[in-house]
């Protein structure tokens, strides 16, 4: 294993500090659009001294009605009142230093891992300039952000409660780790993974701890292997033929939470037999495990999928990538477009270092734990960006085993044919392709920036601010609503969160399908209107047309128009036809 000298590897984490704070210089006013719902909910609290939401202990959580997870607008407030500057200020700042900090996270993290100074600094170096770290953290106080960079830190202080023998060590990084837990359940609704995360890794410990392979029977390899086997021929089946299969008749698409735990009780027999002696069966059960992870991926795009909801994939971002959702290869191919776009070139190294740790097969606790993470979350990746936002800093973990284990010259590495012919003796090689690689990812990166900046939907324009500007001298205290309303209700100071009098709290029923399961981990409790008041209601839509719902009783009238922006003053006669909440498709 090669070593860096002292200085030269303080002068590549100088560099990595600098290149993270010039790549976040802002080249447009704030950016993106959850941003300004908690710049909002940060001005709501400095205006009005408290958090009008909060109305139950869980309100700080975001799990009761009509509140929202209440870290980061706390901190940002905090921040704000404390320093003196105004908000847009505030928020350059703290989204800057999250940057930064996400260079110490990830490399503490990377150290309680594999204590090697080329692995830390390339785990360091992917995190905090991947793109989707970099959408985060760039003048943005979307909540995912703060959640993202902390969360490396609460895997490290795992790491090292398992790592230290002193008891009072142990119960130390135990206390960090519920603190930790606690900051991000109050920033972001993304805690139940983590939730998920921490009962994994007490799965992983309890299993080596008490050598769990050993009381396998001897035939479950062959077992394992016929069923991962018809498992992977059910997934190709469903996928280049879905006709062929008959809801009706398959219990396991029937049932897809049932097959969805089948799968992921099979890759976790396959995680915790890993540190069997037999080299031949841990090879055999590596071999099994890369067919359980493809078919896991593969199944998303099939009827076999435990969830199938394109919404997000072909809709919400359809508009982006270049390809229809009319095939399954389609929304493989637009899926695999997105992870690369958000994930950057490391999503790439980091599917490559995952099948180099799986066909090496020396898994410890720790890797074991990191694969067996993502592989979990691979057949939801289509539904949602948390999953593969959750996963990113382990794509960055895998890749900087490859790049290390290039650098390193390992005896594995010959495993892939575009590499053998390289001569490790000759260290100028791999440092050369490495350094091509990070500075390939780096100009992607600022590639990825560059589009965000050139679309004007990324940040406020002068349209928008004039309209919020006009709300605010002419028609103050008027709810607001519409497309792009958060930017609007930001420069026009309407900040009301208050839970409406007419909510009444009611309890929400479980059901055992994984999309009711999301909405009720949401928020688990629901809640309904009562007494609802006929008096005569107005408000302020914003846009450049006006629903139909709202044209129909003929109570509209245009009030200002700047060439793109509209606001259409509406008065009506119930309560009942006002809209919380209006999405972007009526």
């Amino acid at each position: 294993m090669r070593a860096i000298r002292g200085h030269y590897y303080l002068l590549l984490f100088l560099f990595l500090i600098i290149l993270n704070i010039v790549i976040r210089i802002p080249c447009t006013p704030e950016l993106g659009t959850d941003s300004f719902f908690i710049h909002a909910l940060c001005d709501s609290i400095s205006a009005h001294g408290h958090a009008q939401w909060v109305s139950h202990p869980l309100s700080y959580l975001g799990l009761y009605p009509f509140s929202y997870p209440s870290g980061v607008p706390f901190l940002i407030s905090g921040i704000n009142q404390c320093a003196g500057i105004d908000m847009p200020s505030t928020i350059l700042i703290t989204s800057t230093f999250l940057g930064i900090l996400s260079i110490f996270t990830s490399y503490l993290m990377a150290k309680s891992i594999l204590n090697d100074n080329i692995f830390k600094f390339l785990v360091a170096f992917s995190f905090s300039l991947s793109p989707i770290i970099l959408k985060f953290t760039i003048f943005n106080i979307s909540t995912r952000g703060l959640f993202l960079v902390l969360l490396p830190l609460f895997v490290w202080s795992l790491f090292k409660q398992r790592d230290s023998d002193d008891i009072v060590i142990k119960l130390k990084f135990l206390a960090l780790s519920i603190v930790l837990f606690l900051t991000l359940a109050s920033t972001h609704r993304m805690f139940w993974a983590v939730v998920f995360l921490w009962a994994l890794f007490i799965l992983i410990i309890i299993s080596h701890n008490i050598k769990i392979w050993k009381i396998i029977p001897r035939f479950f390899p062959t077992l394992s292997f016929i069923f991962s086997l018809f498992i992977f021929i059910l997934a190709l089946i469903a996928l280049l033929f879905p006709s062929i299969l008959n809801v009706n008749t398959i219990i396991l698409i029937k049932i897809p939470v049932f097959f969805a735990l089948l799968m992921l009780a099979f890759v976790s027999i396959h995680m915790l037999i890993f540190e069997r002696e037999n080299e031949s069966i841990r090879k055999f059960y590596s071999n099994n495990l890369a067919i359980l992870a493809l078919t896991l991926f593969l199944i998303q795009f099939t009827p076999l999928a435990p969830i199938r909801d394109l919404w997000y994939l072909c809709h919400d971002i359809g508009h982006l990538l270049p390809y229809t959702c009319d095939s399954a290869w389609s929304q493989m191919l637009n899926l695999f477009i997105l992870l690369i776009g958000r994930l950057g070139i490391f999503f790439l190294l980091g599917i490559i270092g995952l099948i180099y740790i799986i066909l090496k097969g020396n898994f410890d606790h720790k890797k074991a734990f990191l694969a067996f993470l993502l592989i979990t979350f691979l057949p939801f990746f289509h539904r949602a960006p948390y999953y593969y936002q959750f996963s990113s800093f382990i794509f960055c973990v895998f890749a900087a085993f490859i790049l290390s284990a290039l650098f390193n010259g390992s005896e594995h590495i010959d495993r892939f044919v575009f590499l053998r012919r390289i001569n490790f003796g000759q260290i100028k090689i791999s440092t050369a392709i490495i350094a091509l690689i990070l500075s390939f990812s780096v100009a992607f990166s600022g590639y990825t920036l560059i589009h965000r900046y050139n679309n004007p939907g990324n940040y406020m324009t002068s349209a928008t601010e004039n309209a919020g500007l006009f709300v605010k001298s002419y028609a103050p205290g008027i709810n607001i609503n519409g497309i792009d309303v958060w930017r609007v209700r930001v420069v026009s100071g309407y900040y009301n969160f208050s839970v409406p009098k007419e909510v009444k709290i009611i309890p929400r029923k479980l059901s055992f399908s994984l999309a009711d399961l999301g909405g009720y981990l949401r928020c688990p409790i629901g809640y309904r209107y009562e007494n609802i008041s006929n008096r005569k209601k107005e408000l302020l839509w914003f846009g450049y047309t006006i629903p139909y719902k709202y044209q129909k009783y003929g109570l509209t009238n245009k009030i200002y128009c700047n060439g793109e922006k509209n606001i259409w003053y509406i008065k009506e006669h119930k309560w009942r036809y006002l809209s919380l909440s209006v999405s972007n498709n009526e």
